[in-house]
């Protein structure tokens, strides 16, 4: 089990024990969803909905969600988790002997991917089946997605929408093949993804790795009740939004100030939220009360990490539509309380863009949806 392309927030888990330690449990609630499954659903319901079960893997205040992913024809009784990552585009899965030789599944091509192309990777198209809630499989019958040849293997299940797909740098590597997309975009009748994120155990500060199989991703075939939605950046690698605003401890700050667009990546992953503030609006201001900041901050710079209340606005990038939400750590279970914001000059999750990761945090007072139909997110106060 290798996470790869993390690119809005850290890898959760890098030590080898850890590691056996999560796998051994991940491979536990897979087999235990794998016993209930009843045979594959032909096509959606239409009119219905679907829940997809995760698995969230948490350690040292951030976490990760994992969902189960088959291949049609493979054995019916595995499965790989794969981490379900809004800061990725695409699927990679890891091992294409995994796929090779079952019917159904065409190689487009090949290609390099990743951080200076360093894996190799076949381009396929072919079905995915994802195992729901109640025994039943969601099969997606158009998937185009990557396959990993050698090894570094490597996983990830993007979730992210971006305007057009291209805008994505792992979208449009083979030259006159389709543009790849996020694997549940294909859904046409399902086009809309609510996460659904559960506290309990969700950012143990605790050493060992802490792994939950209460969280769910809903599957709509029109955006639910109750939701705030907004367009996206056009044009941009990652799914996000525009930050207007940000409160600490209910004091109103200056940040983002006058400077360009200040935009709000939509992450459904990791922990706290991360800003850059270039102007020293809120990096060295001194807020209250204070936290440690993590080793894994190291590369970023002059940063000041809290543990407060936060209030942030965010608003559609084409204007009009604004929506707020309030961070209170207080308010959940005592595994999830501690860490709110990490505030740098430069800070690495921000990609060298000025504005906010709103992390995996916020969805615990957030839902998040995304209509991949109409390249929308959309935002409901829990």
């Amino acid at each position: 089990m290798i996470s790869f392309c993390h690119r809005l927030h850290r890898s959760i888990v890098k030590d080898a024990v850890d590691r056996r330690k999560v796998e051994e449990k991940l491979r536990k609630l897979s087999s235990d969803r794998l016993k209930r499954r009843l045979a594959p659903l032909a096509a959606p319901v239409p009119g219905g909905a679907l829940a997809i079960e995760l698995s969230t893997v948490s350690k040292d205040g951030t976490f990760d969600a994992w969902v189960d992913i088959q291949f049609d024809g493979g054995p019916a009784n595995q499965s790989a988790p794969m981490i379900v990552d809004s800061g990725n585009t695409v699927l990679v899965v890891p091992r294409w002997e995994d796929i090779q030789g079952l019917s159904g599944y065409t190689l487009l091509g090949q290609v390099k991917y990743g951080p200076f192309n360093s894996v190799d990777v076949n381009v396929v198209e072919g079905p995915i089946l994802i195992p729901t809630q109640g025994g039943g499989v969601l099969r997606i019958p158009n998937c185009i997605f990557y396959a990993c040849t050698c090894d570094p293997r490597v996983s990830n299940f993007g979730v992210g929408c971006v305007t057009p797909w291209s805008a994505g740098s792992s979208n449009a590597l083979l030259a006159g093949a389709p543009t790849l997309q996020s694997p549940l975009s294909y859904l046409s009748a399902y086009p809309c993804v609510e996460f659904l994120y559960q506290a309990g155990g969700l950012f143990g500060n605790i050493p060992e790795p802490v792994v939950s199989g209460a969280s769910l991703l809903n599957l709509y075939p029109v955006v639910p009740d109750g939701y705030t939605m907004m367009g996206i950046f056009p044009n941009y690698g990652w799914m996000s939004v525009a930050a207007t605003s940000l409160g600490i401890s209910g004091a109103t700050t200056a940040w983002p100030g006058a400077a360009p667009t200040a935009i709000a990546m939509v992450d459904t992953g990791g922990g706290p939220v991360f800003v850059t503030d270039p102007n020293n609006l809120l990096a060295n201001g001194g807020w209250a009360p204070a936290a440690t900041c993590p080793s894994w901050m190291d590369s970023s710079t002059a940063c000041q990490c809290i543990a407060a209340d936060l209030e942030i606005e965010l608003a559609d990038p084409n204007g009009g539509t604004t929506f707020f939400y309030a961070i209170k750590p207080g308010t959940l279970p005592a595994s999830a309380q501690g860490l709110t914001a990490i505030m740098c000059e430069e800070n690495v999750f921000l990609r060298s863009q000025y504005g906010m990761n709103i992390g995996g945090l916020s969805l615990l007072f957030a839902s998040v949806v995304i209509d991949y139909a109409s390249n929308r997110v959309g935002f409901k106060l829990r």
